[in-house]
């Protein structure tokens, strides 16, 4: 048996009931005398609580006289330095320890400093050239303003107020007033830190909401889609422009005219007096215009907006495409990055369910993921189809799920976010324009001018079946927490009923 601080055989050995480990008796006491504690696991430890390991002795005990006494001299002298060796090895392996710990947290904060200052540089630099570029698109470049006519306004006299360099004072006045709302309207490098803050923290919080409220719904047949009856009959005739169907059972039915917001819980229809604008969710709304956006009484320069995609989290923080470049709105001001598709024109987007990601999908059937904190490109996805129309991503985090078409065909392509690759194709019949799935992931549903397909999760056999089909004609369809709802183009919805619906939140 070897003693676990000398590392020589022991004459007299022991047993720490703390660490296990034998010992020569009389170097552990010594060390217990100097420490309280146990040599290798460092717990309290006292003299009363070692155990002794009986032995037969081997070596019979010396006579007394003077050269034992010398020897036991010598011996005393040899344990005590045993004991400072070792207290000297353990010192030395904790400084070391403890000095690589330092090292290695100086070189992480000259790694987060550098990027921290690369960061700032590529803001800067971000602001300036989205500051140049909406200077432009409102005509107020240099050249433009040299070929800008001479305002032939006259004043009360009819004298008009013009200086000698042919610039109407007027003019200048737009000029100036024209830049400040470009800058104003861009976020700076704190207010981008701020919004990068706020959705990791966001983020966090949605994926521990997720995570604790599993949900499952028991939906019976749904071959009986749609209901016989229709759930709502819209109070005017109208064409439907756009719709949306909220979590919340609310539906926003936009038209040209007329738009209203339909609660599908107590079938009761607010009309909303729009003034014939372009709109996007009728209780918090953004108005496009060709020039602009509008939110909150500000006037945002991005142009030919087309969808408005809100983040899960905060009405406050929305993404606006268009042809080029999905925008991010943060309280109503301009980040001065961009997403923008690898190829082609932008044709849709959506926030993954905990706003940590943005998905673009393109008209060369591409579906770029985004980081929606570090606003770095994640993943690419090519699709079966050159067309990207629709993408929505699974509650449970980690399915994304695109449709895309070309001529008369579609496919929805599911890809699995933890091996970033399509896992499995779904084919759909016609040219389709969007797609739902249910908070359970248990039912995916392809819409269009040509009808529907549903498809059915089954949880055991982990494998998809088509569920239900027909030839109806809907705008857009959507899952609320108690309903299917599709929505038809003369704003009349049909719905099916989940009253036997039992959300599992164990």
């Amino acid at each position: 048996m070897i003693c676990s601080i000398s590392g020589a055989v022991a004459t007299e050995p022991v047993v720490s009931p703390k660490s296990g480990a034998i010992f020569e008796r009389k170097h552990l006491v010594d060390y217990i005398n100097a420490t309280g504690t146990d040599p290798v696991s460092g717990e309290p430890l006292a003299i009363d609580d070692i155990i002794a390991i009986a032995v037969d002795p081997t070596v019979p005990p010396l006579p007394q006289t003077s050269i034992p006494s010398l020897l036991s001299a010598f011996q005393t002298q040899w344990n005590a330095t045993v004991l400072e060796m070792y207290s000297l090895r353990r010192q030395l392996a904790d400084t070391r320890k403890q000095l690589s710990e330092q090292l290695y947290k100086n070189e992480s904060y000259k790694r987060l400093c550098v990027e921290a200052m690369n960061r700032r540089d590529e803001l800067e630099q971000a602001v300036n050239q989205l500051t140049a570029a909406m200077a432009e698109t409102t005509g107020d470049t240099d050249t433009q303003r040299k070929r800008r006519k001479v305002d032939t306004r006259e004043t009360k006299d009819g004298t008009g107020d013009k200086p000698e360099n042919g610039t109407n004072t007027n003019d200048k006045v737009a000029e100036s007033a024209s830049e400040a709302n470009v800058n104003d309207a861009v976020a700076n490098a704190e207010e981008a830190a701020k919004y990068a803050e706020d959705i990791e923290h966001a983020r966090d919080e949605l994926f521990a909401l997720h995570k604790k409220h599993k949900i499952k719904y028991n939906y019976g047949d749904l071959d009986g889609f749609p209901s016989s009856q229709e759930l709502h009959v819209p109070s005017a005739k109208f064409h439907v422009e756009n719709a949306a169907v909220r979590p919340n059972g609310k539906v926003d039915i936009v038209g040209a005219e007329v738009s209203e917001i339909f609660d599908t819980n107590s079938n009761e229809t607010t009309p909303v007096d729009i003034g014939g604008k372009y709109v996007f969710d009728l209780e918090n709304p953004v108005v496009a215009s060709e020039e602009y956006i509008e939110h909150n009484d500000h006037q945002l320069p991005v142009r030919h907006v087309y969808q408005v995609v809100r983040h899960p989290s905060n009405n406050d923080v929305f993404v606006a495409l268009n042809n080029d470049a999905a925008t991010v709105v943060y309280h109503d001001k301009l980040l001065p990055d961009s997403y923008k598709p690898s190829a082609g024109e932008l044709k849709c987007g959506a926030f993954h369910v905990d706003g940590g990601l943005f998905a673009l999908g393109s008209s060369q059937g591409k579906v770029d993921v985004y980081n929606n904190i570090s606003h770095s490109l994640a993943m690419t996805i090519s699709t079966t189809h050159s067309e990207v129309v629709a993408i929505n991503f699974g509650m449970n985090g980690y399915w994304m799920f695109a449709l895309s078409r070309s001529d008369d065909a579609s496919a929805i392509d599911l890809v699995d976010l933890r091996k970033n690759k399509i896992v499995q194709t779904f084919t759909v019949d016609g040219s389709a324009q969007g797609l739902a799935i249910d908070d359970s992931c248990q039912v995916l549903v392809a819409f269009g001018s040509e009808g529907i397909q549903g498809w059915r999760y089954n949880k055991k056999a982990k494998s998809w079946s088509e569920s239900f089909k027909n030839e109806n004609s809907y705008k857009t369809i959507g899952f609320s927490k108690t309903r299917l709802v599709a929505v038809k183009d003369d704003a009349s919805i049909d719905s099916y009923e989940l009253a036997e619906a039992q959300p599992d939140t164990n």
